[in-house]
């Protein structure tokens, strides 16, 4: 009995050390790369490489986020706690520009995301089990600092 007790305590304080070194190692990725958007639902970005493409640099040290949207740049406060992630408000330039539908799409993410995963060098951002962005790793010197 007293083996097993052993054993039971042994693989639950190795689990709960295995998880808590996950969730480090994305909270690490997610703050130093620049995340360029690959697609939102009904929306499919041709270029993610394009310098007009939305993207995404987050400053976990600060709990900033910032970015640009196709158009305009943005920024606010963000808090993570594990895989759950809360953006508060975020603010915006305020230019015009040609063709808003992807910007406008793309800053609405933020009104509904509450979690996120990275999975083959892929940020995937959800609402409830949606998924409702997904972006692609840059550069780590491209991310905000």
């Amino acid at each position: 009995m007293y083996k097993i007790l052993i054993v039971i305590t042994l693989t639950i304080l190795f689990a709960g050390c295995f998880s808590q070194s996950v969730i480090k190692e994305e909270t690490v990725l997610l703050s130093n790369n620049l995340w360029t958007l690959s697609s939102l639902p009904g929306i499919e970005v041709l270029d993610s490489q394009s310098e007009k493409a939305p993207n995404i640099s987050f400053n976990l040290n600060e709990n900033k986020v910032s970015g640009f949207a196709g158009c305009n740049r943005f920024m606010g406060p963000v808090q993570i706690n594990g895989e759950t992630i809360k953006f508060g408000n975020i603010a915006s330039t305020m230019m015009a520009c040609p063709e808003m539908e992807l910007e406008i799409k793309f800053m609405k993410i933020f009104n509904t995301v509450d979690r996120y995963t990275i999975q083959d060098g892929k940020l995937i951002f959800f609402s409830g089990d949606n998924v409702v962005a997904k972006f692609n790793k840059g550069k780590a010197s491209e991310g905000i600092k």
